[in-house]
């Protein structure tokens, strides 16, 4: 029996369910109408049963391969003899029946990135057949047992891709195609023995994962730059640290590795001998890269707090941004008390909001305090402040870098007017109070 004929019977079966469910929403005139869409409509669910019950007779006569070809080309909807993750998300939707459209694409990228032997980010039949039987071995089931059920819930699952999910589908199958190889690129470097090896070089301690002092003497191994190895250190934890553990583990070590190959437009095998022979060699540090190198590890400490503090997980500083904004605090801070309270706050702003009302700065401030001020002191502190800097430049859709170096240079070179600072000092806790704060 040929596959085509199963696809025949398939599309009958949806055009037969397409004009029942026509049918069901038509309101009837009267009673005859009512009589007539009553019989139109069980006519469409016996067309339906028929269609699937011949599918169910022609699976039969089928031998294990072709069922297998037959869900292959199912699956295959644009005929190209090659199984996407696209493709596949909509399958494994369909067998599943609870799987959102983007879970469905997770488990697809995973599924087709474990089982593409070629690199080409898609199943062939060979490939797709290789993940059917593991799947199948893992449940405890043979391909004989579940053919024909896998055929008719891929036929005729109600499941699986809307129509607008298939158009989206569509338009980001490139990124996805990306996102496959990316996987495919990490799963062949956590199963390679130089990156093991590797990471037993930066691993000095033996724990089994890398802190942020293995990171730097290992990168510093690497580029002969204490500097630069602090700070690609410092960007690889707040970066690859999936678990806030201010360490890596080993496929976070993995990512790190792919990510330093990238950045010279290589992979991972073009580079993995020259880095274990660098990663090998001793190294000697002065005085002054150790202290430097015990700074940046305070640095990367606020960074981390600063981040987890961050409901919307949204703040990304880095270290460089962090030293200016710690420059951009002590002009704000004007008493020098180590904190920033709200006048010093609407003093610093207005320097470079001219153009904005008083009240408004006044309010801004005030939000300011209410959103950072996380414990409730009426000021805020050199990490609290740093979380307002980057909420500040996002919601005036601004470069953080850009903008800090406008604030300091402002800060330091402006002066404010006389009108300003005395209707700003002239704020008390009840106006204050009385503006919401």
């Amino acid at each position: 029996m040929s596959n085509s004929s199963v696809k025949k019977n398939a599309h009958l079966r949806r055009a037969s369910n397409v004009a029942g469910k026509s049918n069901k929403n038509a309101k009837p005139k009267s009673a005859s109408d009512y009589c007539k869409l009553t019989r139109a409509a069980i006519e469409f669910q016996i067309l339906t049963l028929q269609s699937e019950l011949k599918v169910l007779d022609e699976l039969m006569e089928m031998s294990d391969d072709e069922k297998m070809t037959t869900l292959f080309e199912l699956l295959d909807k644009d005929g190209d003899r090659k199984i996407d993750a696209v493709e596949l998300a909509d399958g494994l939707r369909k067998v599943r029946g609870d799987v959102a459209f983007e879970e469905g694409l997770i488990l697809a990228i995973d599924r087709v990135a474990n089982f593409d032997k070629d690199g080409d980010a898609k199943l062939d039949r060979k490939e797709f057949e290789n993940l059917i039987m593991t799947i199948l071995e893992a449940v405890g089931c043979t391909f004989s047992e579940l053919s024909e059920l896998l055929v008719m819930q891929v036929l005729f699952s109600p499941t699986g891709n809307t129509m607008m999910e298939n158009i989206a589908g569509e338009i980001i199958s490139e990124d996805v195609d990306d996102a496959v190889k990316e996987e495919e690129e990490l799963l062949h470097a956590l199963a390679d023995e130089r990156m093991e090896a590797l990471f037993a070089l930066f691993d000095i301690d033996n724990d089994g994962s890398i802190d942020f002092k293995e990171v730097v003497l290992g990168m510093y191994k690497l580029t002969d730059d204490i500097d630069g190895a602090s700070k690609a250190a410092v960007s690889a934890i707040l970066l690859f640290d999936e678990n806030n553990s201010k360490s890596l583990d080993y496929e976070e070590f993995t990512k790190l590795m792919i990510n330093v190959a990238a950045t010279s437009s290589m992979t991972f095998d073009d580079i993995a001998d020259s880095l274990t022979r660098l990663a090998a060699q001793p190294v000697a540090m002065s005085d002054e890269d150790i202290s430097s190198l015990f700074a940046m590890d305070q640095t990367l400490n606020r960074l981390k707090d600063i981040q987890k503090s961050d409901s919307n997980e949204s703040i990304t500083i880095d270290a460089l941004e962090l030293a200016k904004i710690d420059r951009l605090f002590e002009l704000f801070d004007l008493d020098e008390n180590g904190s920033i309270d709200f006048h010093e706050l609407a003093l610093g702003l207005r320097k470079f909001q001219e153009a904005t009302k008083m009240e408004e700065t006044v309010e801004q401030c005030i939000k300011a305090f209410d959103a950072f001020d996380t414990n409730s002191d009426e000021k805020l502190d050199r990490d609290e402040f740093p979380r307002f800097i980057a909420q500040f430049a996002r919601m005036a859709c601004s470069d953080l870098s850009e903008l800090i170096d406008f604030m300091i240079v402002t800060s330091a070179l402006k002066e404010n007017k006389e009108s300003e600072e005395k209707y700003i000092k002239s704020i008390g806790a009840s106006d204050l109070y009385y503006w919401g704060y």
